[in-house]
């Protein structure tokens, strides 16, 4: 499965929380009205907790920058492109001796099915890995699935800054445009700078989010 994405500026915490949704949704855990149901956020106005999809698939590959003119050094390139043509050959084959080790257990397993017949092998593979964990999610995966609008919540982004305020971690002052703004005191003094509540936000989101989840 490959999901393009166009956006402004990259959020790489959403973008995996999204993906962890889909997943979701993909091993029929979850409904798909699940996510208008997320983006409710009156009906929903704190997220529930549940682990991120995995970094590693996630690749930004293109940028635009307005009146910019790459110059490109062909001996530069050659050099990425070997690296890279390193790299593909390596995986290749270690895809190779994987697959094999995984037809030879389940030739050997009984309980576990085989679908030999399958023309595309790496198909046939997928489609016996259904059943198992998803390894493209973070943590472990629950015995008995808890639905995401049943599990607990992540702190409200409000709740956040009043603890950090509290602790004099951060100081809330107006910005000239009249937008409240957070300013990083304390251990970060020499390196203060104004945050907006968004980048707060995104950054309190995707901290949360790397906690798995665990049956109480």
């Amino acid at each position: 499965m490959l999901v393009k994405m166009n956006c402004l500026f990259m959020l790489v915490h959403s973008v995996r929380c999204m993906m962890a949704l889909l997943l979701h949704i993909g091993q029929k855990l979850e409904a798909p009205e699940i996510i208008d149901q997320l983006l409710d956020v009156e009906k929903n106005p704190r997220k529930p907790q549940y682990s991120m999809a995995v970094d590693y698939p996630l690749v930004l590959y293109d940028c635009h920058f307005e009146g910019v003119n790459w110059r490109n050094e062909t001996e530069e390139e050659n050099h990425v492109l070997n690296s890279l043509h390193q790299h593909w050959v390596q995986n290749a084959v270690k895809t190779q001796v994987l697959l094999g080790m995984i037809q030879g257990l389940q030739k050997t397993n009984p309980g576990v099915p085989c679908k030999n017949h399958c023309k595309t092998v790496f198909v046939s593979v997928f489609l016996e890995m259904t059943s198992l964990h998803c390894w493209l999610m973070e943590g472990s995966r629950q015995r008995k699935y808890q639905p995401l609008l049943d599990r607990p919540r992540c702190e409200s982004l409000e709740s956040r800054i009043q603890h950090f305020v509290k602790r004099g971690r951060l100081e809330q002052e107006e910005g000239e445009n009249g937008e409240e703004t957070t300013v990083f005191r304390g251990k970060r003094s020499k390196h203060s700078h104004l945050t907006t509540t968004n980048q707060i936000q995104e950054q309190n989101h995707g901290a949360k989010t790397e906690v798995p989840i665990t049956k109480p």
